[in-house]
């Protein structure tokens, strides 16, 4: 579809709620008038990771098809992380040209009800979105970002959103003493949210945890090259996992047969079982009673409330920012960033990135 058939009408990436193999483009024949106070969005570019699988994978228990609803009860809308421009705007002080970042679907526009408006960022006042949590309903203004950086946009796109997952569960690990462990092991070690724990926990001073990744035989050299953990362990040999450690489990890939497995392999020397993701997403049945602590859910939203309420906002995204720098820098050793084009590309992608073929040192960035 060209270009000048997006101008005039909206596009949206929809996925089959219940099966998210079935995907298909829709075309709106107008645009929807914006009503007084509103904001057009013209969606210019987006990352696409495994972390919006799992968005899709928990869509209805975590409410991320509610955020931009599709009018379809099958198909929805899935969540990604990227930067938009405003196309036509009804609300003072939020001008058109000016460049967004935040949360978006995978759709040519939306619209916003900017509220809460400062230098730096506002939020959407949208009544469907007043009741889903504030994290996700902040957008940036790049022109008041003080850690924008022109040159990193692909890297904030891919990696922001997924470091502020993995810098919040290496705080809660360390507030917590790692529950009196003497082991992290992270499932999906290969995957960009698991990396940025490992980063944390590798590089935080006076770490006295050693870190275990887990990860699939084809991805092991890859995880192993990273310098990061100090064992590399493939899921057909959790069963070699020794038990004299007392471990932490963090688990990304949310695969049903690979938590039951380690439950019962380190069963009492598991001291606490941490659900984060669903890189597995098609093997995230409920595994049945489990051996150990029973598994618990991390949700970083939560979790960056929980800090701000102690320590003020302002105070933890400084913090982040910090970390965020030295974690971006060294993602080029690892990390190569296509950009693509096109209803089919975004297609193929999102179909590569469900399958887990993608490998994992590559990262997307996709356009209309």
């Amino acid at each position: 579809m060209d270009n000048n058939a997006h101008d005039m009408r909206r596009v949206d990436f929809l996925v089959n709620k219940a099966d998210l193999g079935q995907q298909e483009f829709r075309g709106s024949g107008t645009r929807a008038a914006l009503a007084e106070g509103q904001v057009r969005l013209r969606v210019d570019k987006f990352a696409l990771t495994a972390n919006n699988v799992t968005y899709a994978a928990f869509g209805d228990a975590m409410k991320y098809w509610h955020f931009f609803p599709s009018n379809d009860d099958t198909f929805g809308r899935v969540p990604v992380w990227g930067f938009a421009v405003v196309d036509e705007s009804r609300c003072e002080g939020v001008n058109p040209g000016e460049r967004i970042y935040g949360f978006l679907p995978m759709s040519t526009e939306f619209i916003v009800m900017p509220v809460s408006i400062s230098d730096g960022s506002f939020a959407d006042g949208m009544e469907h979105r007043k009741v889903l949590h504030m994290v996700y309903n902040q957008y940036t203004r790049v022109n008041g970002d003080p850690v924008y950086d022109p040159a990193r946009e692909a890297q904030q796109m891919i990696l922001r959103p997924l470091f502020m997952t993995s810098y919040l569960i290496e705080c809660f690990l360390r507030d917590n003493d790692y529950f009196s462990g003497g082991r992290v092991i992270l499932s999906s070690a290969s995957s960009k949210t698991a990396i940025g724990v490992a980063y944390q926990i590798a590089h935080s001073e006076g770490r006295s945890v050693e870190l275990v990744g887990l990860t699939s035989a084809a991805n092991q050299a890859f995880v192993r090259e990273l310098g990061l953990y100090d064992a590399v362990v493939t899921y057909d040999d959790v069963a070699g996992l020794g038990t004299e450690v007392a471990t932490v489990f963090v688990d990304m890939a949310g695969n049903s047969e690979v938590l039951r497995r380690l439950h019962t392999q380190l069963n009492d020397s598991l001291q606490y079982s941490c659900l984060v993701g669903a890189s597995h997403w098609d093997a995230n049945e409920p595994p049945g009673p489990l051996a150990g602590p029973k598994p618990e859910w991390f949700f970083a939203p939560a979790q960056f409330q929980e800090r701000a309420a102690e320590a003020g906002a302002a105070a933890v995204l400084q913090q982040f920012s910090l970390a965020w720098r030295s974690f971006v820098v060294s993602t080029d050793d690892w990390m190569e960033v296509t950009e693509l084009q096109g209803e089919a590309a975004i297609q193929q992608t999102f179909n590569q990135v469900l399958s887990g073929t993608a490998p994992p040192s590559k990262a997307y960035i996709l356009s209309y």
